[in-house]
Parts: structure tokens; C-alpha cells; sequence
């Protein structure tokens, strides 16, 4: 009983200090364009400051992963797959008191991942494109700051033209369909304009045989 009340009285400072606090950081991995689950996406977790590497996570078919995080630091988190651009999110737990008036906070996150194109720049994700910071007024992790709120606008404005060329949007209207003009197919070549097709139209343009007494009217 002697020994229980003494391991008590050593854990209880260590209670106080908040040393056994953790932020739960969970989420499921999904692709941007239908959202189904993604496997072997390899999420890694390092000390933003310093580089240092924490540890590895694989997701399964589900998409999902979890790993708990101590306060005090500064994390990277990096979401990776092979033909897929990689994604970097910082978490920035060195605000969090002390002694919070909760165990742990949780924090669920979807990433969505997106393959990778020719063609595009986007080496705007070699940086983090959010980070989350302790708020105290809402006395947990938040995203609503000025760094994270940047990178979300820039960020709408790549993946606008992402989705274009993805989609083949640009090559569709490079191709144009042809015209036809009495029966003959007038082929439109991907850097000719409106206006010039309209002018190379007019100009070429011969009516067939049966249509001669329609423009010869001697009226």
C-alpha cells in the first residue's frame, strides 16, 4: 500500500504538468475526383524545426490513419504515393498550455490526393499547404490563420487549371470540331480564331452544282 501511495504522489506532478496530454491526429486518405479510400499512401511524420523523423504510417484499404502526438513541438506531416502529387500539412502544438482542461484533442483530417501530370507546374506543393495552430479562444487546433488561409486561395487557382487539364478540358478545345459547309468538311486548325476561320470560309467557299440557280437568281 506504502509503494502504491508513493507511485501516486511521483505520477501526480507529472498529471499537473500536462506531460501525458496528446492531440489524436486521424483522417482517411481519398482521391480527389471520387473520393474512394486510397491504399499505400505513406504518411510521414517529422519535427518541422529540425527535420527530425518520428515515424511511418501505411494506409490500408480503408485509407485510414492515426498516431498520436505529444504537445510542445512543431510536426511536418506528409502525405506520399507513387504517381501522386505528395502533400505536406504543419501542425504547430508548441502554444498548447500546460495543463489543459481536456485529456487530448482530435483532430480528423481528409487528404485528398491527386495524380501527377506533365505539363503543369506544381511545385507549389513542395511547401505545406496548411497549418494548424492552438487557438485560444476556441481552447483547441485550429486552421483558421493567415498562413493557411493563403495557401487556400492559392492553391483553388492551381487546382482550377489542374482539373482543366486533367479532365482534358484544353485538349478538347484545341481540337475543334470541323464545319461543314455544303457537304465539305472545313477542318479548323487548334491556333486559328473565330474570326479568321469566318474569313478563310467566305473566301474558299465554292456552292455546289445544285445550288447554282439558287445564286444565279435573274430576277
Amino acid at each position: 500500500m506504502r509503494r502504491i501511495f508513493l507511485l501516486i504522489v511521483l505520477l501526480f506532478p507529472l498529471l499537473l504538468s500536462g506531460q501525458w496530454f496528446f492531440v489524436q491526429f486521424r483522417g482517411v486518405v481519398t482521391d480527389m475526383f471520387d473520393g474512394t479510400p486510397m491504399s499505400d499512401v505513406l504518411v510521414e511524420v517529422d519535427l518541422a524545426d529540425d527535420s527530425q523523423h518520428l515515424r511511418n504510417i501505411i494506409t490500408k484499404k480503408n485509407g485510414e490513419y492515426q498516431f498520436e502526438l505529444d504537445r510542445g513541438y512543431h510536426y511536418s506531416v506528409r502525405y506520399s504515393k507513387t504517381g501522386y502529387v505528395a502533400k505536406t500539412l504543419e501542425l504547430d502544438m508548441t502554444l498548447i498550455p500546460d495543463t489543459p482542461d481536456v485529456p487530448f484533442y482530435d483532430m480528423d483530417v481528409q487528404m485528398a490526393l491527386f495524380e501527377s501530370i506533365p505539363d503543369i507546374d506544381l511545385s507549389f506543393f513542395t511547401s505545406p499547404i496548411g497549418r494548424a495552430e492552438y487557438k485560444e479562444s476556441v481552447r483547441t487546433m485550429s486552421w483558421e490563420n493567415e498562413f493557411s488561409d493563403a495557401k487556400r486561395i492559392e492553391m483553388a487557382k492551381i487546382m482550377r487549371e489542374y482539373t482543366k487539364t486533367f479532365r482534358g478540358y484544353y485538349a478538347r478545345t484545341n481540337a475543334k470540331p470541323p464545319i461543314i459547309i455544303a457537304n465539305t468538311p472545313l477542318v479548323l486548325k487548334s491556333d486559328s480564331s473565330d474570326v479568321a476561320v469566318v474569313h478563310n470560309a467566305l473566301e474558299t467557299f465554292v456552292p455546289p452544282d445544285t445550288a447554282a440557280s439558287y445564286y444565279n437568281d435573274i430576277t
